[in-house]
């Protein structure tokens, strides 16, 4: 991997690389990167841990995280980042709802959920 290199231009950042391997996921460019998209575009809601895909929607009730694991074959450990602080979540794919722990991590708020192969769920959170 090639050296990266960021500089600032007006309002503006650019990041400049050698090779497109040089933005792989976990290089130093890619934190930076991602870093950058961040603070342009702040996500209120985002993942980590293994791959999920997320669509996430707001009503009077709280915001809805719907959850697929995409992998037939490996469970999904994921956490389930926040941008603000959030007191409660329901996993609404258990029957009458399952309470979530919810941690506080000082500006954010997150919890910890696992999928089954293929499996999804829709989180309330509020």
């Amino acid at each position: 991997q090639g050296p990266a290199v960021q500089k600032t231009y007006g309002q503006g950042h650019a990041l400049l690389v050698a090779d497109a391997a040089d933005l792989a996921p976990g290089t130093p460019a890619a934190k930076i990167f991602l870093e950058l998209i961040y603070r342009a575009a702040p996500h209120p809601i985002w993942t980590t841990g293994s791959p999920a895909e997320m669509v996430v929607r707001q009503s009077q009730h709280g915001r809805h995280i719907t959850l697929i694991n995409p992998s037939v074959q490996q469970p999904a450990q994921i956490t389930i980042h926040l941008r603000d602080k959030a007191t409660m979540g329901i996993d609404r794919g258990v029957e009458r709802g399952f309470p979530l722990p919810i941690r506080d991590e000082g500006q954010t708020s997150a919890f910890d959920i696992t999928l089954v192969p293929g499996e999804g769920t829709v989180v309330t959170v509020q």
